[in-house]
């Protein structure tokens, strides 16, 4: 197992979309994802949380991560680890980087950083991504795991680790 897991947006919408649609069974999965978040096994910036909000709007998931507040400060990247993200970028044909439509960083960049902090630091993580395929702005996650070597981990590997369902 991993000591951490970074969940990008899209990884924790597959996630919740995976679990059992009872209401008990989704209460039972904020409770434990929060406990991750609280114990830092899970782990994402706050940016992913900003994103839950558009992609999940007004949903159970996307107010969940907005309540984790403060938990989510000990997740932010130190901004040098930009260059070796933007190096990834423009090693997979992007050559201006990460860019969106709104002009803004997406979530991606966050998560990247993060990765890359992590692989430079030595702490073991793996990434829960939803990011799949290839994107005309701006290279996926997935793409970024292949290329710096991070390993990947799906809905089901992350189910079986947490004990979760």
């Amino acid at each position: 197992m991993s000591a951490c897991v970074i969940a990008d947006a899209l990884g924790l919408v597959d996630l919740w979309a995976a679990c059992d649609s009872s209401p008990s069974k989704r209460l039972a999965l904020l409770v434990a994802l929060t406990e991750l978040v609280e114990d830092q096994v899970l782990r994402f910036p706050k940016e992913i949380a900003d994103e839950l909000a558009v992609v999940d709007r007004g949903g159970h998931l996307a107010s969940w991560a907005a309540g984790l507040g403060s938990h989510l400060n000990s997740f932010n990247a130190n901004y040098k680890y930009n260059l070796p993200l933007m190096q990834y970028a423009k090693e997979l044909g992007f050559e201006e980087g990460f860019q969106s439509l709104d002009g803004k960083d997406p979530a991606v960049v966050a998560a990247g950083r993060l990765a890359c902090e992590y692989s430079a630091t030595a702490v073991e993580f793996a990434i829960l991504t939803g990011d799949l395929g290839k994107a005309p702005l701006r290279p996926t996650m997935e793409q970024l795991c292949d290329h710096a070597g991070w390993t990947v981990i799906d809905i089901s590997s992350v189910q079986t680790l947490f004990d979760i369902s």
